[in-house]
C-alpha cells in the first residue's frame, strides 16, 4: 500500500488528467472505463475538507458523494469498475486514491459496484409491479 499523500514530499507532481483518465494496457483484466466517471471520482476523492468539517465527517461525505455517482452509472461500467479495485494495481490511479479510504468504506464501495446489476433488475421490477 502506497504512503498517503499528506506524508510524502511537498515537491510531488501531480498527473495530467490523460494519464488518470483510464488503466493503462499493462494493468491485467482492465477494461476501459469511461474517462469522465475516472475524473469525478478522482475528483470527489481528491476534495478537501469543507470549511469547519471535521476529517471523519470529511470521509463520510466523499464515500455518501462516491455512492451517489456510482449509482448512477452503467451496469457494464460498473462491472469493469468494479473488477478494477478488486485487482488493486498499484499503477492505477484510482485504486492509489481509493485506497486512501480507510478499508470498511473501501469495501462498501467495492461492494456496491458489485450489487449493480441486482439494483437495476429491482429497478425493472418496480416498475412492472
Amino acid at each position: 500500500m502506497t504512503p498517503s499523500p499528506i506524508f510524502g514530499p511537498r515537491a510531488r507532481r501531480r498527473q495530467p488528467a490523460s494519464s488518470i483518465a483510464a488503466p493503462s494496457a499493462s494493468v491485467p483484466g482492465a477494461t476501459p472505463v469511461e474517462p469522465s466517471i475516472d475524473d469525478r471520482l478522482i475528483a470527489i476523492l481528491d476534495a478537501p475538507p469543507a470549511l469547519g468539517e471535521t476529517i471523519a465527517t470529511s470521509f463520510a461525505r466523499k464515500e455518501a458523494e462516491l455512492l451517489a455517482l456510482l449509482a448512477t452509472i452503467e451496469i457494464d461500467t460498473a462491472r469493469a469498475l468494479h473488477r478494477r479495485l478488486t485487482i488493486e494495481d498499484a499503477r492505477d490511479p484510482l485504486v492509489a486514491k481509493l485506497g486512501r479510504l480507510t478499508a470498511m468504506r473501501r469495501q462498501r464501495v467495492v461492494n456496491f459496484l458489485a450489487d449493480a446489476r441486482r439494483r437495476a433488475a429491482v429497478a425493472i421490477a418496480r416498475r412492472y409491479r
